[in-house]
């Protein structure tokens, strides 16, 4: 048992410096075992093109959405109808415009069953480090709705956080065959 007025970190850092194999302990003399995630670097979903907005290409870290004013739906409803109808610019792999993230080329590579929008919406939670909701294709053929959060691309997996099952779980890219908003909690 050893007892220092450095913390924790410094301490056991020194001590493994000098060969040893020490661990922490909680107050009940169990060993306290402190596993980290690797972070990533958060990417800026690109302007939708002819927006004339830049995009900022990678950032350090996802900035605060404000949040959205109510608005009446019949409103939004007029005002969809009164603006002009415009043809979406075809995915990169339609012969568009070169894709906006490795993340996204990657998603796109194995998630062959989702159109460009999932794709795109995909990668951008992956990289942003949000939550997600997919609809999942089991080996054996059940269809469930999974929201995810922490996660973590290995080609052909995505690594995540499951509130379905309440525990950590690998899912494989091309069992996804769509891709929502998660709900807020």
């Amino acid at each position: 048992m050893l007892i220092s007025r450095r913390p924790l970190d410094t301490t056991l850092a020194a001590l493994r410096g000098e060969g040893y194999a020490h661990v922490a302990e909680t107050a009940e003399g169990t060993v306290r075992i402190e596993k980290s995630r690797p972070r990533r670097a958060a990417a800026a979903v690109p302007a939708p093109p002819g927006s004339g907005a830049r995009s900022g290409g990678r950032i350090a870290a996802a900035s605060k959405a404000k949040p959205a004013a109510a608005l009446d739906p019949s409103t939004l409803a007029m005002q969809l109808l009164a603006a002009p109808a415009t043809t979406p610019e075809p995915a990169p792999f339609d012969g568009g415009a070169p894709f906006a993230t490795d993340t996204e080329k990657i998603v796109a590579g194995w998630a062959k069953r989702l159109p460009y929008s999932d794709i795109r919406q995909l990668a951008h939670a992956i990289d942003a480090g949000q939550a997600i909701t997919v609809e999942y294709v089991a080996t054996s053929g059940n269809r469930t709705v999974r929201t995810l959060r922490c996660l973590e691309l290995d080609p052909p997996y995505l690594e995540a956080w499951c509130h379905l099952r309440d525990a950590e779980r690998v899912f494989t890219l091309s069992r996804i065959h769509g891709v929502m908003s998660a709900a807020r909690e």
